[in-house]
């Protein structure tokens, strides 16, 4: 508590922080039973709480620490001279450690380290044959026969002798002879009843692979290869296979682990030899960890019969709604029927948050995961899953799920909707990549996105997912929609997809893959997109084109811009301002845009989508532009309710029409009939002509047009300030350089509120307008805009 090892005192009369409480003392009990766990303490202080552990070493202080919690002892109450002791079965090959908490919640240090004792030498498998205990319950493996001028111990007799005896045993393996040994047995061996850890890797000729096989081809058509009912036991290092039910099945108690184990193929895991429903089959059976960190996984493989549709077909099969928290890492499931079936069992974990822990499911005939049933909260973290034959994950296993708005629907893991990935771009280089995607399921909470890439999508068009990418956390809205929009590092020539996860640990299916298209540019449209004259320009992460209330347009500079309306309305019509200046008629010859207006000078109309049109009715359109535009104004034209003849007017919000600019949109609040409208006419349609201007900052430069000098292109200027305006006009050749002509430069005197509307040929003089040159027109900063 700060100070290195506090020791205990007898009926822990001292204080100090957390009472400095007293820790259990561990000793080997006698006979090699397990342990016996004492503590002296305060006996008003009960109950106790006491935790065991195992360490694979002590540590140097020779008190704990706690690596793995192994068993709990709740309610200890100590007798009135504060002592309390118990004998627990423990398996041995590792050292103990245990902490005592008060019940104000006082906890004391690690005790002492303490060994178990080690196993009676009978437990020790030196035979291959399959006969049973000569004396079962007598403490000794003896067939009755000799190996060696040793009694033989087969794997039978042990598992006799195990169940017979109370506590966790350990059978070992020591058979004589070349690698690998296999064990066949004539009939189902016995069912595991007692706790016990049946490990394979004592055996020696044991490297990183087993070499001990359990074979089951002479088993009989009801034997699975081993079968466990006990609690806590552990099957390490195995070749199991060929038997007619399962490799192993677990029923009832829980917490066992199976790591280690070569389940459906040979030693060399090259020929695939599985059993014929399932290589791991748990039944009603709580908190079993198959597989766990990198060095315990097991190899899982051609199991089951692609003929039994819905049975026990599977690389590892979990059913019954009491098959809680179960774990499912770090194993290698390849080539079974289906990877892993799930029917009615919640709370499984399959994979990891970190690569080290995942599953490679791969090669399946039919699907990766299956959840069905009552099943819910069972999560599908960081795993590989690629190549099997039907979906990688399979909720309900009836193929693809729909997306439902706020994901009301139920059934295995709720049907958690999955997300739509809206494209997945990167530069040829990888420098920039950018994922955009969207969530539509229940509203306000946060979900788990993983991200996964592969080479190949599935045949369905949904997933999978064989290398993990990134995680990303996406909160939903009041809608129930969550966009969201990163830069990954996903590299061309993969496809992408995703699986969600809700707070109660429910994952989807894999969404729709979406390809890694190369966007050259780095704007997040890919080339594809954008020579489709699309692109998102109004950032929703579906492309424009598929919108019918969004119209995408080119400006005169090549930019993408986007115009859009409201879901319940129809846009039409809409173009940009060469042509829709085409009816402008403030003065004879062709007519260039009015100085000062961005690229975005557009004519559309916007008409109710019912067809009972909406007569007076408003409506807000969005004009998406690039966000580091800033404007000063937005001019319309057409006639307005005091003046009938077409002209150039000021369009800004007054409280009902009107433009209002917000970084990256303007908002047009248009009425019908009113202000804005072209015809002025309440007929259900909403017709507009405008654009937003910018001011200026520097000199524009406006294109002359190579014609008649007749029908030169002409400018109109308006001074929106309340003071004088001086306007100059210098035209200047290919180089920028100030043609030598008369009025060249011109000056006018702009009065507050006025409009200059003039043809070229009537501010410079004709002489210079030479149709073979194209020259440029530059107006220096001024307060106008037009």
């Amino acid at each position: 508590m700060g100070n290195g090892v506090t020791p205990n005192d007898p009926g822990d009369a001292d204080a100090g922080a957390n009472q400095l409480q007293n820790f259990p003392v561990l000793t080997p009990a006698p006979g090699g039973a397990g342990l016996t766990v004492a503590l002296n303490s305060r006996s008003t202080d009960s109950p106790f709480r006491i935790e065991l552990f195992s360490n694979a070493a002590c540590d140097p202080s020779g008190h704990g620490e706690g690596e793995r919690l192994l068993q709990v002892i709740e309610n200890v109450s100590l007798d009135s001279s504060g002592n309390f002791a118990r004998t627990i079965a423990l398996p041995s090959g590792r050292f103990f450690t245990a902490t005592a908490t008060d019940r104000n919640g006082n906890t004391s240090e690690f005790s002492a380290c303490a060994g178990a004792a080690p196993p009676f030498e009978a437990f020790i498998v030196n035979s291959t044959s399959d006969r049973p205990d000569r004396t079962t319950g007598d403490g000794r493996c003896d067939t009755g026969e000799t190996i060696g001028g040793r009694a033989e111990c087969t794997l039978r007799a042990a598992i006799q002798e195990a169940n017979s005896k109370s506590g966790t045993d350990v059978i070992r393996f020591n058979i004589a002879g070349m690698v690998p040994h296999r064990i066949q047995p004539g009939s189902p061996l016995p069912i595991v009843t007692d706790p016990v850890t049946i490990d394979g890797s004592s055996q020696p000729g044991f490297d990183t692979a087993p070499v001990v096989e359990l074979n089951g081809l002479e088993a009989g058509s009801q034997a699975s290869g081993l079968e466990v009912a006990a609690g806590n036991s552990t099957i390490k290092g195995l070749i199991i296979s060929q038997f007619k039910v399962h490799g192993i099945l677990i029923r009832g108690s829980g917490a066992n682990r199976i790591v280690n184990n070569l389940i459906g193929t040979d030693s060399s895991v090259s020929r695939v030899i599985g059993n014929v429903h399932s290589g791991i089959a748990v039944s009603e059976s709580a908190n079993n960890i198959i597989g766990g960190e990198p060095v315990d996984g097991n190899v899982i493989a051609g199991n089951g019969n692609d003929a039994i549709t819905e049975g026990f077909a599977a690389g590892i099969f979990i059913a019954g709604t009491n098959a809680k928290k179960n774990v499912i890492a770090g194993n290698a499931i390849l080539a079974n029927v289906r990877g892993i079936f799930i029917i009615d069992a919640s709370g499984t974990t399959i994979g990891g948050e970190t690569i080290q822990r995942a599953n490679a499911i791969r090669f399946n005939v039919r699907e990766g995961i299956v959840i069905s049933g009552a099943a819910v909260s069972n999560s599908i973290l960081v795993n590989s899953i690629s190549d099997n034959g039907a979906l990688g994950i399979d909720l309900a296993g009836d193929g693809p799920e729909g997306i439902d708005l706020r994901d009301a629907d139920t059934g295995p893991n709720g049907l958690q909707n999955a997300a739509e990935i809206y494209s997945a771009t990167a530069t040829a280089s990888g420098d920039t990549s950018r994922v955009r995607m969207r969530l539509r399921s229940a509203k306000n909470e946060t979900f788990t996105v993983r991200f996964f890439t592969g080479t190949t999508p599935d045949p369905s068009g949904y997933g999978e997912g064989d290398t993990f990418v990134l995680t990303r956390n996406v909160t939903t809205s009041d809608s129930g929609y969550g966009p969201t929009s990163f830069v990954s590092p996903v590299k061309l020539g993969k496809f992408l997809s995703c699986t969600v996860t809700d707070a109660q640990g429910n994952t989807s299916e894999f969404s729709a893959a979406a390809p890694i298209k190369l966007d050259s540019d780095g704007d997040s449209v890919s080339d594809e997109e954008e020579n489709l004259n699309g692109g998102d320009a109004n950032g929703d992460f579906t492309p424009d084109r598929l919108q019918p209330n969004v119209q995408p347009l080119t400006t005169s500079s090549g930019r993408r811009v986007a115009i859009e309306v409201s879901q319940e309305s129809v846009l039409t019509n809409a173009s940009t301002y060469l042509a829709a200046l085409a009816g402008a008629t403030l003065f004879e010859g062709q007519f260039g845009r009015p100085l000062g207006f961005y690229e975005l000078f557009a004519r559309f109309t916007v008409g109710a989508k019912s067809p009972f049109q909406v007569m007076g009715g408003s409506t807000t359109v969005t004009l998406f532009v690039p966000p580091e535009l800033k404007f000063t104004s937005y001019l319309n034209y057409g006639p307005t309710p005091d003046n009938p003849t077409p002209h150039f007017y000021q369009f800004m919000f007054d409280g009902k029409t009107g433009a209002e600019f917000k970084t990256g949109r303007i908002l047009l609040h248009l009425v019908d009939g009113q202000r804005g409208d072209h015809d002025l006419a309440a007929n259900g349609e909403i017709t507009t002509l405008g654009g937003p201007v910018i001011g200026m900052p520097n000199r524009f430069f406006i294109p002359l047009y190579r014609s008649d000098p007749s029908t030169f292109t002409g400018y109109a200027v308006s001074n929106f300030s309340a003071r004088d305006a001086n306007i100059q006009f210098t035209a200047l050749d290919f180089d920028g350089i100030a043609l030598s002509t008369l009025n060249n430069p011109s000056s006018f005197l702009l009065k507050p509120g006025n409009q200059l509307a003039l043809l070229g040929r009537q501010v410079f003089s004709d002489d210079y307008l030479d149709p073979q040159r194209e020259t440029t027109l530059s107006v220096p900063e001024q307060e106008v805009a037009g």
